[in-house]
């Protein structure tokens, strides 16, 4: 995903020494000077080192929490990450490495911390990155030249500085490496043999050069006001880099993303420099939503064709988190993209589940035993699929909560077959038997994504993958039943008198599985059949299950669940 963008680096002018006035004169509607054409260094510098990962640290943020890390070097140099809780979309576990050795070729010495995972991209927000010396050791202010490394051949770029802080303090629009070089020489001296080499792509290019120039300006001021100075480098950045990102968001999803996080990251900045009237790239924030349709159909494709159920609610919360964090409020629920959005998720997840099942009742003993037996069929079409529930912590099983969202299921009609009810009792007879269908039904499915074997979330292969799922039944009883005709039995034996007949309604419902299913162990008010065995592809998961009691009863049933996406 794309960083947060150059503006960012504006931030590190936010002191007394700099403000951003338009003037009287601004128009956002004239034409933009997109300047020289960015010019991508042929030989950019890289950096080389070693990862420490023995003093690796780990931290799980969540979306709306916030929180800090905190990782050190072997030599005392201590980072620390603070993550604001409106920096995320999502629950993230964060990995800080420490480097035992790098070189960036800026400086006598460079030291750094590698940020995973991986282009993790912050939101509306920065997170900071804290460095500090080892204890007794001071840093010249002059001679840090702080930088990050990006992409995978670790290319050297300048990094933003909170000039507001003490400390230094780094701004983290995205997740790579950062660091700082000590200098002997100063930071100009530094920069002019390597500037050139700098910034592996027209962003970082760009970054690089606005960091360069507010360094300058603070240790020499011109007497520019921040407007004047950035004006240059802005225009560059929405001709060169915004607006063709936007003009390709439509053609994938990675390009949907790079432009959303490039608008959020452009038009963010420019709120926080002062510019809030003007609307520089004349965006309206409900078209995110069209970009947000062209994700959102990837993960349904993904969905529909590798069965792959795991990502897509957390993808669409991904799409209401951003929609909380910009505050559209009621607008978003009238957008047409923001609906398409939803119904992937409903085309997704569909299911449906097929039992075959035989229940058996003995009661008795010797002459006086009494069975009953039927077999039922739920042909594969009660059908379960996704329910809208938009609330950030739904009530309900824990396992629901965690997929933030509920998949619901009507009822289908199940047949019986076999149905036999038998009397040892010689004076007893069977004078008719009627079996009845019932209706059985998926009240509610709900998964969790499988996790590595130490319990932690694993790699993203992992979490596409479906640990368990959870099904609560419901069923409207078969009707099955027989008419018993008995006659007293005399001391010999025999059968005698006038016969008594009933209607005894035995069936598989209330001799199998309304008493199987009670005997489940409960969440909240409900009980649920988890345990599955997993199979993925259209037949997602089976379950055998084998039961009897001390009272006679007996049930066998299985259970195939499979995933019936709509086709498109």
């Amino acid at each position: 995903m794309g960083r947060m963008g150059l503006v960012g680096l504006a931030l590190v002018g936010l002191s007394g020494c700099f403000t951003f006035d338009p003037g009287p004169g601004f128009d956002a509607g004239l034409p933009i000077d997109a300047g020289e054409p960015i010019v991508i260094p042929s030989d950019p510098l890289k950096a080389t080192g070693t990862l420490d990962t023995a003093r690796a640290v780990k931290g799980t943020f969540g979306w709306d929490a916030g929180g800090a890390l905190t990782a050190t070097a072997a030599d005392g140099t201590v980072f620390t990450l603070t993550v604001p809780g409106t920096a995320l979309t999502e629950a993230t576990e964060i990995t800080m490495t420490p480097y035992s050795t790098l070189s960036t070729g800026l400086g006598e010495s460079s030291h750094g911390v590698k940020l995973e995972p991986a282009g993790l991209q912050a939101t509306t927000t920065f997170m900071d990155l804290v460095i500090t010396p080892p204890a007794g050791t001071t840093w010249p202010v002059d001679q840090q030249v702080p930088f990050t490394l990006q992409g995978p051949g670790d290319v050297v770029s300048l990094a933003a500085v909170d000039r507001t802080s003490t400390q230094l303090k780094l701004k983290i629009g995205h997740f790579s490496s950062y660091g700082y070089a000590l200098a002997m020489k100063g930071f100009s001296a530094t920069l002019a043999g390597v500037r050139h080499r700098l910034g592996g792509d027209a962003e970082s290019q760009l970054e690089t050069e606005v960091a360069a120039e507010l360094t300058r300006e603070r240790q020499q001021p011109s007497g520019k006001n921040l407007y004047e100075l950035l004006l240059p480098f802005i225009n560059r950045y929405v001709e060169q880099i915004v607006k063709p990102r936007l003009a390709a968001a439509g053609n994938s999803c990675a390009n949907a993303r790079l432009a959303i996080q490039t608008v959020l990251g452009f038009e963010r900045q420019m709120q926080l420099l002062g510019v809030m009237d003007h609307n520089l790239l004349a965006f309206d924030w409900m078209d995110l939503f069209k970009h947000n349709v062209v994700c959102m159909k990837e993960e349904y494709e993904l969905c529909r064709d590798n069965h792959i159920v795991t990502r897509i609610i957390p993808a669409f919360l991904g799409v209401l988190r951003q929609e909380a964090l910009l505050g559209l409020g009621e607008s978003a629920l009238m957008s047409a993209d923001r609906y398409a959005c939803e119904d992937y998720v409903r085309k997704c997840l569909k299911f449906t589940l097929e039992l075959t099942s035989q229940a058996a009742f003995t009661e008795g003993t010797g002459a006086d035993v009494y069975t009953m037996h039927e077999s039922m069929y739920l042909p594969p079409s009660a059908l379960a699929s996704y329910a809208v529930n938009t609330d950030e912590n739904p009530s309900g099983l824990a396992h629901i909560d965690a997929t933030g969202g509920l998949i619901a299921g009507g009822f289908s009609n199940f047949s019986v077959s076999g149905y036999q009810a038998q009397y040892q009792n010689v004076c007893a007879s069977v004078t008719s038997s009627t079996p009845g269908g019932g209706q059985f039904a998926m009240t509610t499915v709900s998964f969790k994504p499988k996790t590595a074997p130490d319990g932690s979330p694993g790699d993203p292969a992992t979490r596409a993958q479906v640990g368990d799922f959870f099904i609560v039944p419901a069923l409207i009883p078969n009707t099955s039943q027989h008419v018993v005709s008995v006659r007293s039995r005399d001391a010999n034996g025999g059968c005698s008198g006038t016969p008594a007949s009933s209607t005894v309604f035995d069936n598989w419902s209330n001799k199998g599985f309304a008493p199987w299913l009670s005997s489940l162990p409960s969440s909240s008010a409900d009980s649920y059949i988890s345990g599955w065995v997993i199979v993925g592809g259209t037949v997602m998961a089976t379950k055998s299950v084998q039961w009897s009691s001390v009272d006679g009863e007996t049930f066998s049933g299985t259970f195939t669940l499979r995933h019936a996406p709509d086709p498109n």
